[in-house]
């Protein structure tokens, strides 16, 4: 009965110091969440909680990074999508949504490709999670369970014994003055109205912030018919600054400028001249695809139309009087296409 007593209580040694051996090796997981709008990729700081899983993100980074580039530290991210219509879809979305949190931990805090095992999946929400393994530098003993007799030769134990305290109280902890900046993008665009009315107008539209941006249209067209009797020509540019409203930066309102130079005859006067002015204006942008949205806007200001009235004689405009008019009302319509190119 004495050697079974002794042989129970050494497995029970060997058992313990494994568990603790097993345990000090595989650390703790620090766990990061990113969430995305549904069948978008788009990476947005203010959306939910990003901000405070970036800027945790690079506080835990930043305190592991030698041991990251190294090899020491796995990062693993796992790319999520569920809201595209297909599971081909879907991974698309979610490669790029990983790609998208990959590109902020390298470009702010200096890791590489090579730091991370990813995978994405074509289910189970809209989100991208970073699991980092921490080095854990010591364990924390587990209890030995006692035997059935005293053991003489039992060593002391010591007056405080070290703890390691799991990872995920330290995320409890509120991020103080986390600064994250904003990956600018442009945007194609092309007003449907005004090529509806043979006008060619394309304009480039550029997010500085995240709810901010300034824009550009241009617009022009040079037609003649019967014999050069009848003209329609013009050229325009319109700036513009906007500012994003929302969760999802869909709804927005903004200033523009009007500039341009005109010339029409649909009927025995010809008109020539010069517009300019301004407004404001709001609209609502909606996404078809991932690459793809449209634009509905409207603008209410003031217009200047400088001009003078002709009539063409013998092939030659001769000037018959100049005039001078204020407008004021809606000044502009859209219905844009948008195209996303990075």
């Amino acid at each position: 009965m004495t050697i079974r007593r002794i042989i129970c209580t050494l497995c029970a040694i060997l058992l313990t110091a494994g568990i603790a051996v097993t345990a000090q090796k595989q650390g703790e997981s620090r766990v990061l969440t990113f969430r995305f709008a549904a069948a978008s990729d788009r990476f947005y700081d203010g959306y939910l909680d990003n901000h405070n899983q970036i800027a945790a993100m690079i506080e835990c980074v930043n305190t592991h990074k030698d041991a990251i580039l190294a090899g020491d530290v796995p990062v693993a991210v796992f790319g999520y999508c569920d809201s595209c219509g297909s599971t081909e879809a879907n991974l698309t979305t979610a490669r790029t949504r990983s790609n998208r949190v990959k590109s902020e931990m390298i470009t702010r805090c200096g890791l590489t490709e090579q730091c991370f095992r990813t995978t994405n999946h074509s289910d189970g929400g809209n989100y991208v999670e970073v699991r980092i393994t921490l080095p854990t530098s010591e364990a924390v003993p587990l209890p030995m369970p006692e035997p059935s007799r005293p053991v003489v030769t039992a060593e002391p134990e010591p007056e405080s014994m070290p703890v390691t305290l799991p990872a995920d109280t330290a995320d409890r902890r509120p991020v103080v003055n986390a600064q994250v900046a904003h990956r600018p993008h442009i945007d194609l665009r092309a007003n449907l109205l005004r090529w509806a009315t043979l006008t060619p107008d394309l304009g480039i539209e550029w997010h500085i912030a995240e709810r901010f941006s300034i824009l550009a249209h241009g617009s022009w067209t040079s037609w003649s018919w019967n014999d050069k009797d009848r003209r329609y020509a013009l050229w325009e540019v319109l700036p513009e600054g906007r500012l994003y409203l929302g969760k999802n930066n869909r709804g927005y309102i903004g200033a523009y400028g009007h500039y341009g130079d005109f010339n029409y005859k649909f009927t025995d006067t010809g008109r020539q001249g010069t517009v300019k002015g301004g407004g404001i204006k709001g609209g609502y942008v909606f996404r078809l695809n991932k690459a793809l949205s449209l634009d509905l806007s409207i603008g209410i200001g003031g217009l200047n139309v400088d001009y003078d009235k002709y009539y063409l004689y013998d092939g030659t405009r001769v000037r018959l009087e100049h005039d001078n008019k204020n407008y004021w009302g809606v000044t502009h319509a859209g219905v844009t296409l948008v195209w996303n190119i990075f």
